[in-house]
Parts: structure tokens; C-alpha cells; sequence
């Protein structure tokens, strides 16, 4: 939980600048919004996802858009995984830290008791701010585990007719 391997990388994924993947997706029309992450963390795994909000010519060109996430991830696998930059993340987190509004008690209490045996005591409010081991190896291993063999596309879009129908929910 200290390195945040998955939280670096969601950053240089879904960071906006001008450079970025999602600008290169909005210059060519084909997406309005970005989203990386991780979810579904058991301790061992966890899923990471990439989320995009694609226009109509973005899903046409959904082929096209999956080479260039796949692209942006080896670009970041030869000249992005910097430990300045892992510096630069730590710092805005701990300010979103310092700076997060007030949740109700309730709320917080529900959640500090869901964590207590994912972190230690010590570190139980800030864990989710805590970037304190830059780990270059880890978040290499991770990127190298994103690969189209690995994948699980979701496309989701009104203009696709189903093919098949859920048995019990009839979704």
C-alpha cells in the first residue's frame, strides 16, 4: 500500500496534459473522458481499469483506440516511470490529505473498521495518501502485466444490439 504501483500508473495514464493520451483521444474526436484504476482489491489482486468515454467515432474506431492505450503504456514503460515523478504525485496527495473536506463520523468509522485488517493502526487515515516507497521494479511488473492478452473489453454503446439475453434478470 506504500508504493502505489497502481495509483502511479492510473495517474500517467489518465493525467489530461497535452500531451496526454486522452488529448490525442479528444484532438482526433474519439473520446470525451478518461478514467484508470485500480478496484476489486483482495490483497493479492486486483483488477485495474481504464475507462473512456468514447464518441461514436471513437467506438468505430475502437480497434484503433485500444492500439494507442496499448502504445501509451509501453511509452510509459521506456520513459515514464521516474522517481521525480512519483515525487510530484506523493506531494499532491498528501495535500489532498491535508485538504480533503470533513466526512460525517459515521461514515469514517464504518470505513477505518473495513480497513483495520488491510494497514496498520498507524497509518489506517492517511493509507490511501501514502506514497512512500518508490518501487520502480513494482510498477514495471505491473505495466508489463497490461497487455491485450490480459484484457477484458467491456464495450458498452446504444447502438450495439445484444446477443444474447440474461436468463434471470432478463438484461
Amino acid at each position: 500500500y506504500q508504493q502505489k504501483a497502481v495509483n502511479y500508473l492510473a495517474h500517467l495514464l489518465g493525467e489530461e496534459s497535452e500531451t496526454s493520451l486522452l488529448a490525442h483521444l479528444k484532438q482526433l474526436g474519439w473520446a470525451n473522458a478518461l478514467a484508470a484504476g485500480g478496484h476489486f482489491a483482495t490483497g493479492k489482486e486486483m483488477l485495474f481499469s481504464l475507462s473512456l468515454d468514447l464518441t461514436p467515432a471513437g467506438s468505430a474506431n475502437k480497434d484503433q483506440v485500444l492500439a494507442m492505450i496499448f502504445a501509451q503504456l509501453e511509452k510509459i514503460q521506456q520513459e515514464g516511470i521516474n522517481k521525480w515523478r512519483y515525487a510530484e504525485i506523493a506531494q499532491l496527495a498528501e495535500q489532498k490529505f491535508n485538504f480533503a473536506e470533513n466526512t460525517p463520523a459515521v461514515s469514517q468509522v464504518i470505513h477505518l473498521a473495513t480497513q483495520l485488517k488491510h494497514y496498520p493502526t498507524k497509518d489506517l487515515i492517511s493509507q490511501a495518501y501514502l506514497y512512500k516507497q518508490f518501487d520502480e521494479r513494482l510498477i514495471r511488473n505491473l505495466a508489463q502485466q497490461l497487455t491485450p492478452k490480459n484484457m477484458l473489453v467491456i464495450h458498452t454503446s446504444p447502438e450495439i444490439e445484444p446477443k444474447e439475453q440474461e436468463k434471470w434478470l432478463a438484461a
